[in-house]
């Protein structure tokens, strides 16, 4: 039972951190296309990177969305935010 709570809370978790990179505006035009130029994220936008879930977010990325979001602009935001 404690492993399907963890399970249920890591998904949630993960799915929480997709709605809050989606509903922020400020922060969608940090990681999206054109490539340039990298802009410096808001405070909002990295305090999201900043407790964000990569792995699971990155198990998300499919074909539709790299025609969305520019990896190359998502990783510089996340160095810039401090991501560890």
């Amino acid at each position: 039972m404690a492993k399907l709570l963890v399970v249920a809370v890591s998904a949630n978790s993960c799915e929480q951190d997709t709605e809050d990179r989606r509903h922020d505006r400020e922060c969608q035009r940090f990681h999206t296309w054109p490539a340039e130029p990298k802009l410096v994220p808001s405070e909002a936008c990295c305090a999201v990177w900043q407790r964000v879930d990569l792995p699971c977010l990155c198990k998300q990325v499919d074909e539709a969305k790299m025609k969305v979001l520019c990896m190359d602009k998502a990783v510089w935001v996340a160095k810039y935010s401090k991501r560890p």
